[in-house]
């Protein structure tokens, strides 16, 4: 049995989003053209997004600051939430 160019595209980038599933990988994938980086890219501001800290221009600007790290930019976002820091 062998995988559309869809389906096979959507399980390469579910690793890359931990959390996301393949309903909104697919929505994702569809969203940006089947272009994989920028559905990726697309996933992480939206999880870091609902975290309800701050913007979504903000959390783009905190993925691109630490190289597209989902875990370190809401590491960052959360410690500016704690000390006061606008975010």
């Amino acid at each position: 049995m062998g995988f559309s160019f869809q389906s096979l595209t959507v399980y390469l980038s579910l690793p890359q989003v931990p959390g996301s599933n393949e309903e909104e990988a697919y929505a994702a994938l569809q969203n940006c053209k089947w272009h994989t980086e920028k559905a990726v890219r697309y996933l992480k501001i939206e999880q870091l997004f609902r975290l309800g800290l701050t913007s979504r221009d903000k959390c783009r600007e905190e993925l691109n600051r630490v190289d597209w790290d989902i875990e370190q930019a809401a590491s960052n976002l959360i410690d500016k939430c704690h000390i006061g820091s606008p975010v």
